[in-house]
């Protein structure tokens, strides 16, 4: 019989494999390489063990490592595996929105990570859908009041930048730059990929037209198929001058688009646990919405009514909420999550995106802003 005890540098090599996955996943980081070596640690003195055949406290806990082992490598083949690359994209329609400042709504469909456009857009004063052209991304631009002109972001991943030009195309010019001229790094982390970004986006116009009001970040992080932005702030530009001016100081990991009201001082945000209102001389945050519960992504219309998603008691579901001056109202009871909702610039109706429990197909809808008319849209099957 052979003297080595293989089962027990299995059972605690597996053991703390599992320990270090557990906390790991608990600050929502991936597995690190020193408890990956663990687990192949347990499992190869688990098949010792057996192939040994070793008989009573060494066989049982040399089964017991060899599980948590493979245990542990089972979780994290997702860390490891590219999801977007490997895996079959699930091609459909992803986002609702209002295009410009007609009550036009557009439904964005995804053929690949990489592909997305306005397919069929929905005209609320004809009820009726049209199919756009191939590759439509009418959803990009964000429009002046007056509908004269408008913004969108171009660049590449590493550096996004915002320009501006006449709603018919012409005069295309160059708002932002990023004022670190030094090259963009990538920070490989195991499983996190963080990337120095130069990032502009999330443009918006003030209400008088000569100053945009957006959002930089500096970093990017990648995480299974999945990135986010971070060190985020609240910039403003100056459109006679070209001018800018930082209005936040936070380095925000979320934040939602800023928005001025229509006093042209005050803008709202969301952090991504509640709703804020700064204005452009005030360093201060002040709390937009007293919601007993969690709230976030704000939107507003051209005459400051606010529509928001904010959780009900339990947390488990959420529903839209709209506040007019003082008074805010739930306007949704839908008994599940609301992805995103906007509400239309003249503040008359707002459109979201629900997604039902056990992963069932989104669906999108649309409803007067005080909660009245819900229909849900069904662009026609090609």
């Amino acid at each position: 019989m052979n003297k080595n005890n293989y089962g027990v540098p299995s059972l605690i090599l597996g053991g703390l494999s599992f320990f270090f996955s557990f906390m790991n996943g608990l600050e929502s980081r991936g597995p690190e390489i020193f408890f990956v070596f663990m687990s192949i640690g347990a499992i190869v003195f688990g098949f010792l063990a057996l192939i040994k055949r070793q008989m009573g406290i060494s066989a049982g806990t040399g089964f017991l490592g060899l599980m948590l082992g493979l245990l542990c490598l089972f979780f994290a083949l997702p860390y490891w595996i590219p999801v977007d690359k490997y895996f079959k994209f699930n091609s459909g329609y992803k986002d609702i929105s209002f295009l410009g400042n007609k009550n036009i709504v557009g439904l964005r469909y995804c053929e690949s990570y990489d592909n997305c456009f306005i397919k069929y857009i929905f005209d609320v004063s004809t009820q009726q859908f049209s199919k756009q052209k191939e590759n439509c991304d009418l959803d990009k631009y964000s429009y002046s009041r007056d509908g004269s002109k408008m913004l969108f972001i171009d660049g590449s991943e590493e550096e996004k930048n915002i320009f501006m030009m006449n709603s018919d195309g012409t005069e295309k010019k160059q708002l932002t730059r990023s004022g670190d001229t030094g090259p963009i790094k990538v920070v490989n982390n195991y499983d996190l990929k963080t990337m120095k970004v130069k990032t502009n986006s999330c443009p918006s116009f003030a209400p008088d037209g000569k100053r945009v009001i957006f959002v930089r970040c500096n970093f990017l992080v990648k995480k299974k198929g999945e990135s986010a932005l971070s060190q985020c702030d609240i910039h403003e530009t100056n459109l006679d001058t070209g001018e800018e001016r930082k209005l936040t100081n936070h380095n925000f990991n979320y934040i939602s688009c800023p928005h001025y009201f229509s006093d042209g001082e005050r803008f709202i945000f969301s952090d991504g646990t509640g709703i804020y209102i700064m204005d452009e001389n005030n360093i201060e945050r002040k709390a937009a919405i007293k919601h007993p519960y969690y709230s976030t992504k704000p939107s507003i219309s051209f005459d400051d009514k606010i529509t928001y998603i904010g959780c009900t008691s339990n947390c488990y579901d959420n529903d839209i909420f709209v506040k007019v001056g003082d008074e805010i109202k739930q306007l949704t009871d839908m008994k599940s999550e609301i992805i995103s909702a906007e509400i239309s610039s003249d503040g008359t109706l707002i459109v979201f995106k629900e997604g039902r429990k056990n992963y069932a197909k989104r669906r999108y809808w649309i409803m007067n802003s005080d909660g009245t008319n819900l229909k849900e849209l069904l662009p026609p099957k090609d």
